[in-house]
């Protein structure tokens, strides 16, 4: 009996190799993607708690002290505070508004009917770019906003 010991001819195993490449680039790319998708929710993440504690710092300051610049403060357009919190490799820009928004009482109120109450809505905005010194792919300037509406002592 005859043994057939034939192998594999050079055009076949350049077939399973480029197949072998093409699911590993696959593979590679998802998991890149993946990758990016996940830093981006967290910074987004932490691009709104950033936004949410200059909010509350800045109530909490305001409440303490009743000449602080927030209650005479009443532009939608022009900041009444910026600045730029660190957390961890990203840098975090605030800008914090604060506008007047009158209201009428209702009859059953504390103030007499009719009378204007004074209410302010504060709006925080937070932005940032990324942690590294170049920019990401597909990772532009993100956003995150804080607003909340208080009543002037």
């Amino acid at each position: 009996m005859e043994r057939s010991l034939r192998g594999y001819n050079l055009a076949e195993i350049i077939l399973a190799v480029g197949l072998a490449v093409v699911v590993v680039l696959a593979l590679l790319g998802v998991g890149l993607s993946a990758t990016r998708s996940n830093r981006k929710a967290t910074d987004s993440v932490a691009g709104q708690l950033v936004a949410d504690m200059v909010l509350e710092n800045a109530l909490h300051a305001a409440a303490k002290d009743s000449a602080d610049p927030l209650w005479a403060a009443n532009s939608g357009t022009a900041p009444l505070a910026t600045g730029t919190v660190q957390v961890g490799a990203t840098a975090f820009d605030y800008r914090t508004f604060a506008r007047n928004v009158p209201v009428s009482a209702d009859a059953g109120s504390s103030p007499p009917p009719g009378a204007p109450l004074l209410m302010k809505k504060v709006d925080v905005e937070v932005s940032w770019w990324n942690g590294d010194q170049a920019p990401r792919e597909g990772y532009g300037n993100l956003k995150a906003y804080a607003t909340r509406t208080i009543q002037v002592p």
